[in-house]
Parts: C-alpha cells; sequence; structure tokens
C-alpha cells in the first residue's frame, strides 16, 4: 500500500529528532558543535585541493550568505585558512589549517563510531535495504529539489 504524505513526514520528523540534528550545539555523533560546523570540516577533509567557498555552499547545500558566516566562524577558530582564489581573485579559497585536519579526524572518527554501533543495532539482513532506502530519498529529494 501506498506511503501518505503524512506518514513520510512523520518518519522523516522522527528520523530527524532521533538523530539529533535539531540540537545546535552538537552533532548527532556528540561532537560539542554544530551540525553545519561539521560537515563543513568534513567537506573540506574529503576534498584534496583548496575548496572555493561557492563550492562549499553547493556541496553543504546553504546559500552563500550562510557559508560566508561559517567560513568567517572556522577561521576565527583557527579551523579555516581563507584566501583568494589563485584562478580568480574575487573568489575565496578554503584550506583547513592543521587545527580543522585535527578536528576533522576526530569529527571522522566519532560519526564512524556511531554510525559502526546503528549498523550493530539493525539486523544484517536489513542493512542493503537500510541503505537502498536512503538512497531512493536522497534522490527524490535531489529531483525535487531541481524542480
Amino acid at each position: 500500500m501506498p506511503a501518505t504524505p503524512e506518514e513520510l513526514r512523520g518518519s522523516i520528523r522522527a528520523l530527524v529528532r532521533r538523530l539529533g540534528v535539531l540540537n545546535t550545539d552538537r552533532t548527532p555523533a556528540g561532537i560539542p558543535l554544530g551540525v553545519s560546523y561539521c560537515h563543513a570540516v568534513s567537506a573540506l577533509m574529503e576534498t584534496p585541493e583548496p575548496l572555493r567557498q561557492r563550492d562549499l555552499a553547493e556541496v553543504l547545500n546553504l546559500n552563500k550568505s550562510s557559508v560566508t558566516r561559517l567560513c568567517r566562524r572556522l577561521e576565527e577558530d583557527g579551523h579555516l585558512e581563507i584566501s583568494a582564489d589563485a584562478d580568480d581573485g574575487r573568489a575565496r579559497s578554503l584550506t583547513l589549517t592543521a587545527s580543522g585536519r585535527e578536528l576533522g579526524e576526530q569529527i571522522h572518527v566519532a560519526s564512524r563510531d556511531r554510525y559502526a554501533a546503528l549498523l550493530a543495532i539493525i539486523p544484517k539482513a536489513e542493512h542493503e535495504n537500510v541503505l537502498r532506502s536512503l538512497d531512493v530519498l536522497n534522490a527524490a529529494l535531489a529531483t525535487l529539489d531541481a524542480d
């Protein structure tokens, strides 16, 4: 039987709340920082070369002004170096500092441990179904956002 919009909304709300995404001062993995802060550090950790600020906005699906404020905070905290882009002097190039990379490693370990614990609770026979369902939901959201 097809799901109703109310059922989907209820399930997503419960997931968001259970994950702790609404907590502004702690990530779902227990890192005492905001979720967008940690996602920015993680995105920069996954990039071998400096990332432009507008590319970080796209990766995080945040508007430019939010990313500008976020980058300013990261820089003030000593986790990020912001410089003029080598190819386009108007663009800002972002590079994690040594402290930022150390924080990125802490985030990675805490996140990996949290999701490993979650996977350990889910029956192994359901792992593929859970991941497939999340893929379907992500693809549907991408299509909806593109419209």
